[in-house]
């Protein structure tokens, strides 16, 4: 919902543009101002839920977002409406920051790392929680949530965007309120000798409370008694040193701005005002990705998955967390083909004129960054699973940051050089994308086994 609620402004950017008197490119910064602050808000939110617990956040996240977003409905300038999407990016960012750790949270290590044997009771694999979620990531998000936005805006406006943000964040809140529970635990350290305080008072959580049903939930209490340090705030940043995660981040960092957020930006600046199609038509341009995306989903997990048993066992049994990315690299290899399609057949196709063939490439161009995105994310948080939420921060920091800039050249660039040599140059960098990921398959072992700054 983090990304949905970025995203589904964009077929409102023309009518934007003409309400403030702002050129396209500058009504996109609306979208880029929430990338920026999706991004580093992680590093306050993080060291927080580590001492209070992912449950409270999750509620604040929710409804203060719906907040910011009747506050949007009412926006009648450029600037206010910006200060809105800045407050609703930081807003937004605790959900987008503690989710892959809330996930790792709820099951088992040897659920997390590994396929488990015919013996076991227990068959998940982190690779299929994340198939599974990561379909209904692409439904929910870019670029689904542009396609029902085009819908909205065509037939009751810009402002109802905002209204059924709300209206969404605040069904969010009361599934959180209702049905989450908190998945942060801390076990108690066992003294000899000594009296065992009971849980529920030691760690503050809902552990063992008397109060009937959800309203358990509610006891908001310290979790983590250790003090909080300043330097926590800034310890998500310190996984830079360590070249398994800031490789492997850097190249999914590529795939996901040059194949996703690129041609989400300028679909409304460039295919929409070429064909000269509404925003709802210019929303449909979104199926193809969702298409790419789906489908990607189903054999990218599946073969990861795949992948990693095959190699454990010609291993003898010794698994490895590099052992699955050798399933990203097509992926990188699509996300360039794709990029460079889309923005060739654009150029090339007849103003005015609708043709399929940019959406073909936007397909290929998702499907690619899918494909890639679940075997290197999952790696990331294999290669340090005790530090997931820290690694799960950097990610999300890093990516937004770098996502955060591509709108500022993409268009400039696209007027400059021309749209298939400027996506030319950006598909170059997404197929260049698999270069730090090979190094991490080569050598990251040895990395993990070596100590950096901040361990």
């Amino acid at each position: 919902m983090c990304i949905y609620s970025t995203s589904m402004i964009i077929p409102a950017y023309s009518d934007f543009s003409k309400e403030f008197g702002v050129s396209l490119q500058k009504a996109s910064f609306l979208t880029s101002v929430q990338i920026l602050f999706l991004g580093f808000s992680p590093l306050v939110w993080t060291p927080l839920s580590a001492r209070y617990g992912r449950h409270p956040l999750y509620l604040f996240s929710a409804l203060s977002t719906a907040g910011c977003a009747f506050a949007g409905a009412f926006c009648h300038s450029y600037g206010t409406l910006m200060t809105v999407e800045v407050f609703t990016g930081i807003c937004l960012s605790p959900a987008l920051a503690l989710g892959a750790a809330t996930v790792q949270e709820m099951f088992f290590q040897r659920e997390l790392g590994q396929k488990a044997s015919s013996d076991l009771t227990c068959r998940h694999d982190f690779v299929d929680i994340y198939l599974q979620l990561g379909i209904w990531t692409v439904l929910l998000t870019l670029p689904a949530s542009p396609l029902i936005g085009g819908f909205i805006v065509q037939n009751k406006g810009p402002r109802w965007l905002f209204f059924v943000l709300a209206i969404l964040q605040l069904s969010l809140f009361f599934g959180y309120l209702f049905f989450g529970f908190e998945t942060l635990y801390i076990r108690p350290m066992r003294v000899p000798g000594q009296r065992q305080v009971p849980e529920d008072d030691q760690l503050g959580c809902s552990y063992g409370s008397k109060l009937p049903g959800w309203l358990s939930e509610l006891r908001f209490r310290r979790i983590d008694p250790r003090p909080l340090h300043p330097s926590e705030f800034f310890g998500p940043l310190l996984m830079v040193f360590r070249p398994p995660i800031i490789l492997c981040t850097l190249g999914y960092s590529f795939i996901f701005s040059y194949a996703g957020i690129i041609i989400g930006v300028l679909i409304p600046q460039f295919l929409q005002t070429k064909f000269r199609l509404n925003n709802a038509q210019a929303g449909l341009q979104f199926v193809g990705p969702i298409i790419g995306g789906v489908i990607s989903e189903q054999i990218g997990g599946r073969g990861s998955d795949w992948l990693m048993s095959y190699r454990t066992r010609r291993a003898g049994g010794r698994r490895e967390p590099e052992m699955r990315l050798a399933a990203s690299y097509p992926g990188f290899l699509l996300g360039a083909i794709g990029v460079i399609v889309w923005g060739v057949q654009l150029q090339n196709a007849t103003p005015g004129k609708w043709n399929v063939t940019p959406v073909i490439g936007s397909s290929i161009a998702w499907a690619g960054l899918q494909l890639a995105s679940t075997p290197v994310y999952a790696y990331c948080l294999e290669a340090y699973p005790l530090e997931a939420a820290q690694v799960s921060a950097f990610i999300v920091v890093f990516r937004q940051v770098y996502g955060f800039t591509v709108p500022f050249y993409a268009a400039n660039g696209a007027v400059n050089l021309g749209l298939a040599k400027m996506t030319g140059i950006f598909g170059a960098l997404t197929g260049a994308g698999a270069i730090p990921v090979i190094a991490c398959e080569l050598w990251g072992k040895k990395w993990r086994q070596r100590r950096w700054p901040g361990q």
